[in-house]
C-alpha cells in the first residue's frame, strides 16, 4: 500500500555526505508542516544502515556524472512507493521553508520550479548577454522557491 501525502520532498545527496544529511536534520527538518513528507535519497544499493528512517538507498550509482540516472530512479521510488500530489526535488544543500512550501504549488500547472533554462542563462552570462530584467536578477534555481 502506498503512502498518501500531500507533498513528497526528495533530497538528493550521496553516501559520503552525511555531514550535510546532518545539517538537514538539526535545521530545516526540525519544522515539520502537515502533509509533507521528506526523503533523503542516495545511490549505492547498501550503506547508511543507521539512517534507515528518513533516507532511501537506492540500486543505482552514486557518482556525480550518474546524477540523472539516480534522479530517475528516485523518480520511480515516489511513484512506487508514494501516493503524493506534488513532488519537490531538492539537494541536500538546499535550505526549504516546509511551512512555506504548500503555499508556492498552484493545481493550475503541472510542473513548479526552476532550472529549464540554466543553460540559456549560462551562455547568456558567459557572452555578457545575461539580463536581470530577463531573468528577474537572479540565477534560475530550486532555491528561490523555498
Amino acid at each position: 500500500m502506498k503512502k498518501q501525502v500531500k507533498i513528497l520532498v526528495g533530497i538528493c545527496s550521496c553516501q559520503r555526505m552525511k555531514e550535510k544529511r546532518d545539517a538537514v536534520r538539526e535545521t530545516w527538518l526540525r519544522h515539520p508542516a502537515d502533509g509533507i513528507e521528506c526523503v533523503f535519497f542516495v545511490g549505492g544499493k547498501e550503506g547508511v544502515e543507521e539512517e534507515r528512517r528518513d533516507t532511501v538507498v537506492l540500486d543505482t550509482a552514486d557518482g556525480y556524472n550518474e546524477l540523472p540516472g539516480k534522479v530517475k530512479s528516485f523518480f520511480v521510488y515516489a511513484l512506487e512507493n508514494y501516493d503524493f500530489e506534488w513532488l519537490f526535488k531538492c539537494d541536500d544543500d538546499t535550505y526549504v521553508d516546509l511551512g512555506r512550501l504548500e503555499s508556492l504549488v498552484d493545481d493550475e500547472y503541472d510542473l513548479i520550479g526552476g532550472c529549464a533554462g540554466i543553460d540559456a542563462q549560462l551562455t547568456e552570462w558567459r557572452s555578457g548577454l545575461f539580463s536581470e530584467e530577463k531573468h528577474g536578477g537572479e540565477a534560475c534555481g530550486g532555491a528561490r522557491f523555498s
